[in-house]
């Protein structure tokens, strides 16, 4: 609770909350509820902006309790993708050299992205996807994505396979690739039949059949791909099995 200690003695030292001990029984006013919400987020974004990796890392442990709190607002969905996207379009440089590439920030920004389960939280994803190199941070953007689950009419599978096929063919991960599969299935099988999801559908079980033939991957990752494909051809190409 450290974080909303330090929110309680900004809104003690603003004279918000600095309350004798009958009006500790009061609900908070609509206007103090508000101001504590805006000091909450302010004081995050600031921690954010934090140059070095402990300080973002502390920002991310205040998110995680604010949103443990309940509030899982587009102010801290915002904040979250500008840490997702930390040396990426967001770089801070020394002498040329980019001073804020923390892969781990980024992953657990990501996390935590998926944990708010908004349209816009899968937004912010998918931006990531197409500016990010790194396979462990691309693995968890897939996983959120598919907690998330919002379909769009195919719009993520068609994105995440887009995404997934340029490393499959250059630099096969087997992380990647297993949070790959496990999104085709997830978002395969609800699919509702369209023409777009059902062109999205197709070609995303192209590339499980390519990951189930390519012995770059362990065999692990290659029967998990064999046995997602499956699923879907066992009873017709189009995947209707798998409803």
């Amino acid at each position: 609770m450290r974080f909303f200690a330090w929110i309680f003695a900004v809104l003690v030292f603003l004279g918000v909350s600095a309350f004798p001990a009958a009006a500790q029984e009061k609900e908070l006013s609509v206007e103090e509820s508000y101001l504590q919400e805006s000091v909450a987020v302010s004081l995050i974004r600031e921690q954010a902006r934090s140059e070095d990796r402990d300080g973002k890392l502390l920002a991310l442990d205040y998110i995680k309790e604010y949103m443990d709190d309940g509030n899982k607002t587009d102010d801290v969905r915002a904040v979250l993708e500008s840490l997702s996207l930390e040396g990426n379009l967001n770089k801070t440089r020394s002498e040329g050299r980019v001073m804020n590439n923390f892969p781990d920030i980024r992953i657990r920004a990501l996390e935590y992205l998926g944990e708010l389960g908004t349209k816009e939280a899968t937004d912010s994803l998918i931006k990531v996807m197409f500016v990010d190199d790194e396979p462990a941070v691309l693995t968890q953007a897939v996983r959120s994505i598919t907690k998330i689950g919002i379909n769009d009419q195919g719009r993520p599978l068609t994105i995440i396979n887009w995404i997934f096929s340029r490393f499959n063919a250059a630099a096969p991960d087997n992380r990647l690739a297993l949070a790959f599969v496990d999104a085709v299935e997830a978002f395969a099988s609800s699919t509702d039949g369209d023409q777009e999801e059902k062109l999205a559908r197709a070609s995303a079980l192209e590339t499980v059949r390519n990951i189930s033939a390519n012995h770059l991957y362990i065999s692990a990752v290659r029967q998990r791909a064999r046995n997602v494909m499956m699923k879907f051809y066992k009873n017709g190409a189009d995947g209707n099995s798998g409803k």
